[in-house]
């Protein structure tokens, strides 16, 4: 039951995030679960390549869901 829970937390935040956040700021991919700071935030798919701040990776804490890696983007 607790699994299906966050499973629709994560759907609903990948999909309104923008209205749940709000402002212009959209969240443009979820990549890890942070493990104590950005350094560690890491792109799916690419062996381990770290994504940090100058890329515009950091951590962000989502309610039920954890710490996860984010890079947003304005929204046009």
């Amino acid at each position: 039951m607790k699994k299906l829970l966050m499973i629709i937390v994560v759907i609903a935040i990948l999909y309104g995030g923008n209205k749940i956040l709000g402002g212009n700021i959209q969240i443009e991919k979820y990549y890890t679960l942070c493990k104590g700071s950005d350094a560690v935030c890491q792109l799916p798919g690419s062996a381990g390549t770290p994504c940090g701040s100058e890329m515009g990776c950091y951590c962000k804490y989502f309610f039920l869901v954890g710490t996860y890696c984010v890079r947003e983007v304005q929204a046009d």
